[in-house]
């Protein structure tokens, strides 16, 4: 027999349900109205929360189930040259299970335009590394994100893509997914129930790839289907942008705009379509959490892409692509930490 314990570590307090996020945009500014669902998840009560947001973010006032709240603020250390900002607020005791609300008015100026977040007047995007909206756990952390089911409204007049059902300048997401938009002039073009959209003045070579690109991101569905259960309704997009490619969640997927003007499909471009539709189903449907939750969600997702590879361009193509993951993780194998302390990041 072999006998083992659990090591004592601290448990998650707080859980996300749901996020409703009021945001507009002028002068370089994000001014934005967040309102946390959130349930004590720990072993008791609770008395104390700590939301997480960009440091540059002005926190102008929070309330708690309708009430002001006392808040202070401090700093959180991501390496040597990143900071988060911590919004301390003060509760009274929440018992375990129960549910409460925190609503957080703030501005997020940006002084300079990245992958992660940018405003210009061809269109502005916000992706959740950016950490443009408060939340209680970073994505530093060995637990990882906060994923959970979210309305996003965002004062623009330009079209608005995120993820979930979309409406006017609103979207919807009803899966575990993370807040995040893009706005900008959009062409779209639709194959077997994926839109593509590319930008203004796009050619017919660069619709014809993303028909093509539409058609690979419909079979990864099919084939994760297969092996996962029923596909979860979902939309399925694909967004050519020139800042922020690689980043997909919950069935939308930003692509840089070269891809759309290659000759044919490159195996970097099919592997980050596929590794995002299986996410839908290790993450997204089905809620995916605790330390360690990077092997299930990361791990088993790229997995079964590559399995999703291999059936459809050849055993060769999947044999080249495990060899680049062996390569790649072969520079960090012998610093590498253990699984249920490790950032999923």
């Amino acid at each position: 027999s072999t006998f083992s314990q659990t090591e004592p570590r601290a448990a998650a307090a707080w859980q996300v349900k749901r996020y409703d996020i009021n945001a507009s945009i002028a002068d370089r500014v994000l001014s934005a109205t967040a309102v946390l669902n959130l349930q004590n998840v720990g072993n008791g009560a609770g008395t104390r929360l700590t939301l997480r947001i960009n440091d540059a973010a002005e926190v102008t006032a929070v309330q708690l189930n309708g009430a002001t709240a006392i808040f202070t603020k401090g700093q959180e250390a991501l390496g040597t040259s990143k900071n988060l900002q911590r919004i301390i607020v003060n509760l009274p005791s929440i018992q375990p299970n129960a549910t409460f609300s925190v609503k957080v008015d703030y501005k997020l100026k940006i002084d300079e335009n990245s992958g992660l977040n940018a405003i210009s007047p061809l269109g502005s995007q916000f992706l959740p590394l950016s950490f443009w909206y408060p939340t209680p756990n970073s994505h530093y952390a060995p637990r990882g994100a906060d994923f959970a089911p979210f309305k996003l409204t965002v004062n623009s007049t330009e079209p608005l893509i995120s993820s979930g059902t979309g409406s006017g300048t609103s979207f919807e997401q009803k899966l575990n997914g993370q807040p995040f938009f893009l706005s900008g002039s959009w062409e779209t073009v639709e194959a077997k129930g994926v839109t593509v959209f590319l930008p203004k003045g796009a050619g017919e070579f660069e619709k014809q790839r993303a028909g093509e690109l539409a058609t690979l991101m419909a079979e990864a569905s099919t084939f994760t289907a297969s092996l996962l259960g029923t596909a979860p309704s979902i939309p399925l997009r694909i967004v050519a942008v020139r800042r922020g490619s690689g980043f997909a969640d919950a069935g939308t997927v930003l692509l840089d705009y070269a891809a759309f003007r290659r000759q044919k499909i490159d195996s970097l471009t099919a592997m980050s379509i596929a590794d995002s539709v299986v996410k839908i189903w290790l993450g997204n449907a089905k809620l995916v959490r605790g330390e360690g939750y990077g092997v299930i969600r990361e791990g088993l997702s790229r997995f079964v892409a590559t399995q999703f590879l291999e059936k459809q361009f050849g055993k060769p193509t999947a044999d080249a692509e495990r060899f680049r993951q062996m390569t790649a993780y072969a520079t960090v194998a012998r610093n590498d930490a253990p699984f249920n302390i490790v950032s999923p990041l």
